[in-house]
């Protein structure tokens, strides 16, 4: 039993098995559960959605089931989401979109099927989002990128996405010789997208590169454009 004055709960990188305590939604003042890195093996608890006050909800690494339940939108406060390495299935909520404040949201290495919500485009607060290795499908032609004015990492490879997007002149022009423009400019959405602290060696400070997202998310761009059907598992690594 959890105390209901409880406001950060953290019981990560320990060997912990069985399921999520539903008494986690009695506390109603947590602001912060963090549970990675076990092997706890249930579905997220219903009520962990009653949390008015939590702000980080840390769940990697584990054997979670289920899916993301639409009632996350509840969470008006949460600002970081990482459920990345369980075995989650079912779509990203799609109603009304995740919770415009979040920051971060890194869903990698899941079963998870669907799109990528068009509502997603409204964090636009959100900083580092990672869908990598999933079974997300569709194009993201329509999706509004130019919304995450504050985006720094953008991870969406390996899944089905189809279709190519245009890359659309920023300032400047690209380096003589880079992967990235074929045509008109397209980049597919095998590569990552990091941004540098510094733009400068990637473009040597002169000039900044073509974006399929904001100006400020691109630091550098790999020299070859993975094809969206690219099936290795490259050395991109996760950032």
């Amino acid at each position: 039993m959890f105390s209901p004055q409880l406001s950060e709960l953290d019981i990560s990188y320990n060997d912990f098995s069985g399921h999520l305590s539903q008494g986690l939604g009695r506390c109603l003042r947590l602001s912060v559960l963090r549970a990675g890195f076990n092997n706890i093996s249930s579905e997220i608890p219903g009520d962990i959605y009653n949390l008015s006050e939590l702000e980080q909800l840390f769940l990697p690494a584990n054997k979670l089931t289920g899916k993301i339940d639409n009632n996350i939108t509840r969470l008006k406060k949460l600002t970081s989401l990482e459920l990345y390495f369980n075995h989650l299935e079912g779509e990203i909520p799609m109603d009304r979109g995740l919770v415009s404040s979040l920051r971060s949201l890194q869903l990698h290495n899941n079963n998870i099927t669907g799109t990528v919500p068009l509502s997603l485009a409204n964090c636009t607060n959100l900083i580092k989002l990672n869908l990598r290795i999933n079974r997300l499908g569709g194009s993201l032609r329509e999706f509004e990128f130019s919304q995450l004015q504050s985006l720094q990492v953008l991870d969406l490879g390996n899944n089905k996405f189809t279709g190519e997007r245009q890359l659309r002149p920023v300032r400047g022009k690209a380096r003589p010789g880079s992967g990235a423009l074929r045509g008109h400019g397209t980049l597919n959405y095998g590569a990552i997208l990091h941004r540098r602290h510094s733009n400068k060696g990637a473009y040597g400070g002169r000039a900044k590169p073509p974006s399929i997202v904001p100006k400020n998310v691109i630091g550098s761009l790999l020299e070859d454009v993975f094809s969206v059907e690219h099936k290795e598992e490259s050395c991109l690594g996760l950032v």
